[in-house]
């Protein structure tokens, strides 16, 4: 009795949440001018429109810093570990890549306007090369 108890509340909750959604529909305003001058004006004012929401859309953030999944495909398998990436405007991208369960930095690599940056934390070895060096 108990169990078909929590399946009606549970069934109950579920049926409650998704009779509260509801989309909105935005529409232009001013689509139903007749000449072609309103036309125009209408035509540049989405314009304008456009670029005042991307501009409002840009991140103004020196440092930007996020979590990601790493994954590397060597032809026979597949590997996957967690790293950081953290990105400081016009200096340096970095991607930290971690051990999966303990999140212990395994291997670095670093990206300046000069050079690059490759560290393994684990074989305690590191490669320094300008771009000039590196083959493209």
């Amino acid at each position: 009795m108990k169990i078909k108890n929590i399946y009606i509340g549970v069934f109950a909750t579920v049926l409650m949440a998704s009779c509260g959604t509801q989309k909105s529909v935005l529409k232009p305003s001013g689509t139903s001018s007749t000449s072609s001058a309103s036309s125009s004006a209408s035509a540049q004012q989405q314009k304008m429109q456009f670029i005042q929401r991307v501009s409002d859309g840009a991140l103004y953030q020196k440092n930007l810093v996020s979590d990601l999944s790493f994954t590397v495909n060597t032809g026979r398998k597949e590997i996957t570990v967690p790293g950081i990436l953290h990105m400081r405007k016009d200096e340096v991208i970095r991607l930290q890549l971690l051990v999966p369960i303990i999140r212990s930095e395994v291997g670095r690599i670093e990206f300046t306007k000069d050079y690059v940056l490759f560290i393994d934390r684990m074989h305690k070895q590191y490669v320094k090369a300008k771009y000039t060096d590196v083959a493209s």
